[in-house]
């Protein structure tokens, strides 16, 4: 690491940036894994807020997008063409359709926004949700919007105030929706509101669950479920590389993802199914937590 690292102070920098934001994970492997997720954070956080300022901002790229060296590196697809955590969080904060929010500790509020980068016009509803770490609901508020083409607009705000005294800042979680009238799938979207760093939630074991299923000859339908909120799963296999078609994200019980996996060489049902590994934020530094599978 120290060889490939051509900042001076990059590992420092890192390093301590992860024991900002995350707590000191488990292994190499967990390590590698903070440092993705730090750097799609960073950049999701940027991207949403230059979206929900339209037309103040009327756009956002982020460097870099590939590398051609196996090293520490701004890309988001690594030498070898794998999709690093800020490749598929760039699918979701640069898609079509955004949704977001802005939390306010001193308010006891959160602010929802939609932002609608089509030249057509959305209707459809927004939802939010308030869960405590086990996943129970505490609360719910739904609005039904109507967004034109080119535009970014708050859609809504929600008291959570009586949570946040109840629950502490780090005990509650702020799942957000937005889903299109006529269903469409391409305009679905997700996000999840923090009032602190994820350093400070006692998160549970999640209780994840996986279902794969041939998908085609090449590829895999992969439906995973939990038990308790699981912040940010990553999913990988042990030798083979494999291309998902999303990743790193939020699940909270009662919700269903389903992923294609796409394997770099052939596998049967059985030989990706003893390859697949999951593991969430908690499993990071949870020692006694054997990896999702």
């Amino acid at each position: 690491m120290e060889l490939h690292q051509r900042s001076g102070p990059g590992n420092t920098q890192i390093l301590k940036f992860i024991l900002k934001w995350f707590r000191i994970p488990e292994g190499r492997d967990d390590l590698l894994r903070l440092t993705q997720l730090l750097q799609a954070m960073a950049v999701k956080i940027g991207v949403e807020h230059w979206r929900r300022n339209m037309p103040r901002s009327m756009g956002a790229l982020y460097w870099q997008l590939n590398d051609c060296w196996p090293c520490a590196s701004w890309s988001s697809i690594d030498f070898a063409g794998r999709w690093k955590a800020l490749h598929y969080f760039a699918a979701h904060c640069f898609a079509p359709v955004l949704v977001s929010g802005v939390e306010n500790a001193a308010d006891g509020t959160v602010a929802v926004h939609v932002s609608n980068d089509l030249r057509r016009e959305v209707q459809g509803e927004t939802r939010l949700v308030v869960t405590d770490l086990d996943g129970a609901v505490l609360h719910e508020d739904s609005w039904q919007i109507s967004a034109p083409g080119g535009s970014s607009h708050a859609v809504g705000t929600a008291a959570v105030q009586q949570y946040l005294t109840q629950y502490g800042a780090a005990g509650i979680l702020v799942w957000l929706d937005f889903a299109e009238a006529d269903g469409n799938p391409s305009t679905r979207a997700r996000n999840l509101v923090l009032f602190e760093r994820p350093k400070q939630y006692a998160l549970r074991p999640a209780g994840l669950c996986v279902e794969v299923d041939q998908h085609t000859g090449a590829s895999f339908l992969l439906t995973l479920t939990t038990d308790k909120p699981a912040l940010w799963i990553a999913l990988d296999t042990e030798e083979c590389d494999t291309r998902f078609s999303d990743n790193y994200r939020n699940l909270r019980p009662g919700d269903t993802w389903a992923v294609i996996a796409t394997p770099a060489r052939p596998l049967t049902l059985a030989e990706f199914a003893d390859q697949l590994m999951l593991r969430d934020l908690y499993a990071t530094y949870a020692p006694e937590t054997e990896p999702n599978s």
